[in-house]
């Protein structure tokens, strides 16, 4: 079960990413955005070691809580960009 998602998810954050890149319009990125997400998503749960449900669920959310805060800062202060 495990080797099918990497066998999925893998081409599909691929080909996300390609999209990402070379779409043209919002939708078309906003679509790559979802499939790499996907993807690494999918991927992400063939690799993860089994039993551990806990602690992948607490880096999730603390990466979305990072990510988060780095586009509001990013937002607020624009020249951190250019300096990070």
């Amino acid at each position: 079960m495990k080797a099918d998602l990497a066998l999925v998810g893998g081409p599909l954050g691929a080909l996300g990413l390609a999209t990402l890149y070379l779409g043209h319009g919002r939708q078309a990125r906003l679509a790559g955005l979802a499939g790499w997400a996907v993807g690494a998503v999918l991927l992400a749960l063939s690799l993860a070691p089994h039993g551990q449900r806990r602690l992948l669920a607490a880096a999730a959310v603390v990466g979305l809580v990072s990510a988060a805060l780095l586009a509001w800062l990013f937002i607020r202060v624009p020249w951190l960009l250019a300096v990070a």
